[in-house]
This record gives structure tokens, sequence and C-alpha cells, in this order.
């Protein structure tokens, strides 16, 4: 019987043991598959980071880009105002000094301008300064949109009429007589004040008005064009970020 009981002992142990061992045997396989759950995730969480960060990059410069064109443009269409003026400038004092430096002046913006010569070196380095461009293709090169480049080319039509009456005013006051041209002379009148009362009078002013209102237009359309594509832009940066936020504190956890 003390054998029975000791046989009996003996195998009840054996069985504790080999539960222990199983028991301790599935606890280290279920931290095994709990570590490599988590390395897995850790591994993807962190793949995923990479590519939220390449997304965050791209559209960075994408930001940045779309920032720069939209001041370069903004840039272009302030020259193209200021030339429109500058040439109306120098054909006025032109036939109402008759100085040369401003007759050469004026000849000289008009042809960097329509891309007969080099653009001047004191225009700015974002404007192709120093290169033969008329001012419609610098346009196109700073990847304007059609639509903003048919308000702009309003403003081009107008400005090249204006010009064909300012250089009849310029033509005229220097030979002294009337050259016939977009403007009729009065029968009264000298080619001198004839070429001062052209680029005076209500229609030349008001056509000088309707160039700074194409591009008052202009700079409207471009300014909610770019504002749009910025702030949708600078959104999903931001999105991003928040995203990239998340997976870092979900890989922490």
């Amino acid at each position: 019987g003390v054998l029975q009981d000791m046989s009996a002992n003996g195998n009840l142990s054996a069985v504790r043991t080999g539960q222990r061992q199983s028991e301790r045997a599935k606890k280290s396989s279920s931290i095994k598959v709990q570590f490599t759950v988590q390395a897995a995730m850790t591994i993807i969480l962190l793949f995923g980071c990479f590519i939220i960060l390449f997304f965050m990059n791209r559209h960075k410069r994408t930001l940045i880009k779309l920032q720069a064109q939209q001041e370069r443009l903004m840039l272009a269409a302030t020259e193209i105002q200021q030339t429109s003026q500058d040439l109306t400038r120098l054909s006025r004092l032109f036939v109402l000094t008759g100085s040369k430096q401003y007759e050469d002046k004026y000849y000289n913006t008009l042809r960097w301008r329509n891309g007969e010569i080099a653009r001047p070196t004191n225009s700015s380095v974002h404007l192709y300064k120093g290169k033969q461009i008329s001012q419609r293709d610098l346009l196109a090169a700073l990847n304007c949109k059609p639509e903003e480049l048919d308000i702009l080319n309003k403003a081009f039509a107008v400005s090249n009429e204006l010009a064909l009456v300012e250089k009849q005013a310029m033509e005229s006051f220097k030979a002294k007589t009337y050259v016939s041209g977009e403007r009729e002379i009065r029968a009264d009148e000298s080619a001198e004040d004839f070429a001062v009362r052209i680029l005076y009078d209500v229609g030349y002013n008001s056509a000088v008005n309707k160039i700074m209102s194409h591009i008052d237009g202009f700079f409207t359309v471009l300014d909610d064009r770019t504002s749009g594509e910025i702030q949708k832009a600078d959104m999903l940066l931001t999105l991003y970020q928040y995203i990239m936020m998340a997976a870092m504190i979900f890989s922490i956890v």
C-alpha cells in the first residue's frame, strides 16, 4: 500500500510538473507572439511614417512652388502696369520738352517690352533679368493660367493701341507737322498742340484707366486661384503632420 501511494504521488507530481512546463511553454509562446506582433506593428508604423514624410516633403515643395509662382506673377503684372505708366509718362514728357532722352527711353522701353531687345539689367532676377523675352512670353514661361492671361491680353491690346497714339503724337511733335495715324488734327491746331492734346484728352485717359482695370482684375483672379491652392496644400500638410504624430504616439503605446 505504501508503494502504491508513493507511485501515485510520483505520478501526480509528474503531472503537475508537466502542467507547469506546459504553462511556461504556452506563456513563453504567447510572449513571443506578442513580441512578434508588436515588432511587426512597429515596422508597419515606421514604414507608414516614412510614407507620410515623403508626402509631407512633396506637399511642402508644392506649397513653396505655389508661393513662388504667385510672387513672380504678381511681379510680372506689376511690371506690365509700371511699363504702361512709363510709356505714358515718357511720351508726354517728350511732347512737352522735346528732350531726346525721353524719346530714346520711350522706344527702348517699348522694344524690351515687346522682346525685341534684352530686358533691362535692373529688372527682377525672378523675371528673366537681362534675357530677350517679351512680357507676353514671360507670363507663359511663369505658367500663367489661360484665363489669367486672357485678362492681361486685354490690357496688352489697349496698351498697344495707346502706343500707336503715343508714337503719332511724338512723330508729329518732332516733325512739327501733322503725321497721320489714330487721331485727327483740328483745323486750327498746330502739330505741337495736337501732340499734347491727344496724350491728355478724355479718350487717352480712359484707355489708361482701362489698362489699370484689367491689371487689377488679373491681381484679383490670380490671388483667388493661388490663395486657394496654397490653402489646400497647407491643409494637406497639416493633416499629414497630425497623422505622423498619431502614428508616433501609437507606436510608443
